[in-house]
């Protein structure tokens, strides 16, 4: 189980969700890219949802951004900074 903060029209939300998730962290040990799929899933298949995350300069995030701004499970997590993360 996973709550994750997604910025939804200007305001932080949190889900709860049931997913595997694996998380890139900066030098400053901020996580700034996750993602989710089922369980048991590969790094390999294109079944992730992908959020890079962006930070102040205090490590507090300010900001996040699906991949390719979908939030369709259809991304690859090897793949992740081959993405676009646009706002739209």
């Amino acid at each position: 189980m996973s709550n994750i903060p997604i910025q939804h029209r200007g305001r932080f939300i949190e889900a709860t969700i049931f997913l595997q998730q694996n998380i890139e962290y900066d030098a400053s040990d901020n996580a700034i890219m996750v993602g989710y799929s089922a369980p048991g899933s590969l790094n390999s298949e294109a079944v992730w949802l992908i959020i890079r995350y962006y930070n102040n300069a205090t490590g507090a995030m300010t900001e996040s951004r699906f991949a390719d701004a979908s939030i369709d499970f259809n991304k690859i997590w090897d793949d992740r900074w081959s993405y676009e993360y646009s706002k739209e």
